[in-house]
């Protein structure tokens, strides 16, 4: 992911860069876990896309966070 300041991202990017940050976990795992390319998640993260919510839903799976909290 290009450096994006923090404050500067969407709220779903934020909350996926938090989940990131806290459980030590790369976007490149993150990507692998869930199924989708690590380009596709960079673009979710910086908001340049808007992802499906099955998409929503595989992240949510990937970072053990429930759900709701992405939606």
């Amino acid at each position: 992911m290009q450096r994006t300041a923090y404050k500067k991202l969407p709220p779903l990017g934020k909350l996926i860069a938090k989940c990131l940050f806290e459980n030590g976990i790369s976007q490149c795992q993150l990507a692998k876990d869930a199924g989708i390319s690590p380009q596709h998640l960079s673009k979710i993260i910086t908001g340049q896309s808007e992802p499906q919510l099955k998409t929503i839903r595989k992240i949510s799976i990937a970072l053990n966070v429930p759900y709701d909290e992405f939606v």
